[in-house]
């Protein structure tokens, strides 16, 4: 009788426990190409405000109703504005060849010559396509040097996790390409 207690302990607790989590952050694929940095005034990128429902530690998916659809086993690494922010430095760091672009926040004992904030007002993955809407300001003490937005549609390339954060690479790297842009346009 005392076996079948403790085997039916054993199946009862492994009944509990959960699938393992799977972590992921964001990245940009600017062109990294060699040579030294170029100078340029020290950049930060952020803060970044997104929509709340999307300010969570897991994937999100939208339905066709436009309910907000949470992907099992799958969270950001990061809070997610840390982590856009981090693959848009380093995506305008490599598209403008600075050394100096570093995200928000920052722990860097000096200032930000030029500050980068970000509103996302959209980043809704759907069935098949992930779409990004943000708008961007280049700030210097203040003052506002440039002012920029970009709304572009990903599509994705398969149902899982994985297929979405490529998709949010992806914006992000077109995204961080629309802000050097808008950058190059500025004379330090």
């Amino acid at each position: 009788m005392t076996f079948v207690r403790v085997l039916l302990c054993c199946l009862l607790l492994s009944a509990c426990a959960s699938a393992p989590v799977d972590y992921y952050r964001l990245q940009t694929h600017g062109d990294v190409a060699g040579g030294h940095p170029a100078a340029g005034p020290v950049l930060q990128v952020g803060p970044v405000s997104l929509p709340p429902w999307l300010d969570r530690p897991e994937l999100v998916r939208t339905d066709a109703s436009g309910r907000v659809v949470l992907l099992a086993r799958a969270e950001w690494a990061a809070p997610l504005p840390q982590l856009i922010a981090a693959a848009l430095a380093q995506g305008i760091g490599a598209d403008l060849r600075w050394g100096q672009a570093r995200a928000w926040p920052s722990t860097m004992p000096y200032a930000a010559d030029w500050l980068v904030t970000l509103d996302v007002r959209d980043l809704t993955a759907g069935a098949d396509s992930l779409r990004l809407d943000a708008s961007w300001r280049v700030l210097r003490d203040g003052r506002v040097l440039a002012s920029g937005s970009l709304t572009r549609e990903e599509p994705l390339h398969g149902g899982d996790a994985a297929a979405l954060v490529a998709a949010h690479d992806q914006a992000l790297t077109d995204l961080a390409a629309a802000m050097a842009a808008s950058l190059n346009t500025i004379s330090p």
